[in-house]
C-alpha cells in the first residue's frame, strides 16, 4: 500500500516537472521571438534610415550633376560664342592683313615714284646747267642758297637764282600734273609721251627755307634767322608760281592746292656740327619736300589717318601757307613785316 502511495507520488512529480520543463521552453521560445522581432524590427528600422539616407544623398547628387550640367551646358554655349567671336576676329585679322599688305604695297609704290621723280628732277635741271641736291629717304630736293640769295639777303639773285628756278617750275609744270589729282580724271598728253602716270602721290610740296646757326641781328623787317628763312621761302615760292602759273592750280587728291611754304632757321640743319665754313654753307638752303598722300584705307583703325606718323612729321612747320597761283601779292596779315618778294634787309 506504501509502495503504492510512493509510486503514485513519484508519477505526480513527474507530470509536475515535464509541465514545469514545456513552461520554461514556452518561455524561453518567447523570449527569443520577442527579442527576435525586436532585431528584426530594428533592423527594419536601419534600413529604412540607410535607405532615406542613401535617397537623400541619391537626391543631393541627382540636383548637383543637374546644376553641373546646366553650368556645363553654359560653358558650352558661351564657348561656342567664343568660337564664333574668334572666327570673326579672324575673318577680320584676314582682312587687316590683307588690307595690310595692299597698303605696304601702296606705301614702297609711292616711296619708289617719289625717288624716281627726284631723280628726274635731278637729271632734267642738270641738263639745263642747274643742279639740285636730292635725299630719297626724306622725299627732298634741294638748292643751296648761295644759288638763290645772298648772305642775309631774302631777295633773290637776278641771275643765277631767278634762272635755277624758271627752270625748277619749268620741269614741275611738265611733269607735277603726272603725280597729282585722282585716278578718275582723264590722262594728260604729257604724262603719255613721259610714259608717267601716278595720281595722287603727293600729298604737298613744300618750298622750305632753312639757316645755319649764326644769329642774325634785326636789320630792316627782319629780326631773326626764323623771319629771313620765312621771307626766302615766300620769295622762292613767289617766283615760282609766277614763272609757272600752271603750279599753282595744281590740287592733291582731296582737292587741296599742291604747294606750301615752311620757315624754319636754323633748327633743322643737315650738318648738326657746324664749325667750318662748308658745313654752315650745307645748312644755308631752300628744301622743296615732297609730302606724301596717305594710301587709300578701306579699314580704319590707323591706316585711315591722314598722313602716317613720318609724313605728317615732315608736314610740320613753324609758319606755312598755301595759296592760289593768281593770289601771288603780299599776304594780308596786318602786319609790316610779313613776307614780300620786292623788299631786302638792310643788311
Amino acid at each position: 500500500m506504501r509502495t503504492a502511495k510512493v509510486s503514485g507520488g513519484r508519477r505526480q512529480a513527474e507530470s509536475h516537472g515535464y509541465l514545469a520543463s514545456v513552461s520554461d521552453l514556452m518561455t524561453v521560445l518567447l523570449f527569443v521571438s520577442m527579442i527576435a522581432t525586436a532585431i528584426i524590427f530594428m533592423w527594419t528600422e536601419l534600413a529604412s534610415i540607410e535607405s532615406d539616407r542613401r535617397n537623400r544623398e541619391t537626391t543631393a547628387l541627382n540636383d548637383r550633376l543637374q546644376d553641373e550640367n546646366r553650368q556645363l551646358m553654359l560653358k558650352a554655349a558661351h564657348l561656342l560664342a567664343y568660337r564664333e567671336q574668334a572666327r570673326a576676329r579672324l575673318a577680320r585679322l584676314a582682312r587687316l592683313e590683307d588690307e595690310f599688305g595692299r597698303l605696304k604695297s601702296e606705301i614702297l609704290d609711292s616711296r619708289e615714284a617719289r625717288s624716281a621723280y627726284l631723280v628726274y628732277i635731278r637729271d632734267e635741271m642738270k641738263k639745263l646747267g642747274k643742279n639740285v641736291e636730292i635725299d630719297s629717304a626724306e622725299g627732298v630736293f634741294r638748292i643751296q642758297d648761295g644759288v638763290l640769295f645772298d648772305t642775309g639777303q631774302y631777295t633773290l639773285k637776278s641771275d643765277e637764282g631767278e634762272e635755277a628756278l624758271d627752270a625748277l617750275a619749268h620741269i614741275l609744270s611738265i611733269s607735277l600734273p603726272c603725280y597729282v589729282g585722282t585716278r578718275n580724271q582723264e590722262v594728260p598728253a604729257i604724262c603719255v609721251d613721259l610714259g608717267i602716270y601716278k595720281p595722287g602721290k603727293f600729298d604737298v610740296i613744300l618750298i622750305e627755307g632753312h639757316t645755319d646757326d649764326r644769329q642774325y641781328h634785326a636789320r630792316g623787317k627782319i629780326d631773326d634767322n626764323l623771319q629771313l628763312s620765312m621771307f626766302r621761302s615766300w620769295a622762292t615760292f613767289n617766283r615760282l608760281m609766277q614763272s609757272g602759273p600752271s603750279l599753282g592750280q595744281l590740287k592733291n587728291g582731296e582737292g587741296q592746292f599742291l604747294f606750301g611754304m615752311s620757315g624754319y632757321g636754323e633748327n633743322r640743319p643737315v650738318e648738326v656740327i657746324q664749325i667750318d665754313e662748308n658745313q654752315k654753307r650745307r645748312n644755308r638752303r631752300v628744301d622743296f619736300r615732297i609730302v606724301l598722300a596717305a594710301p587709300d584705307a578701306s579699314l580704319r583703325g590707323g591706316a585711315g589717318d591722314r598722313a602716317s606718323a613720318t609724313e605728317s612729321g615732315q608736314k610740320e612747320a613753324s609758319w606755312s601757307l598755301s595759296r592760289r597761283s593768281e593770289r601771288f601779292r603780299k599776304p594780308s596779315c596786318g602786319n609790316p613785316r610779313c613776307p614780300g618778294v620786292s623788299n631786302r634787309s638792310s643788311g
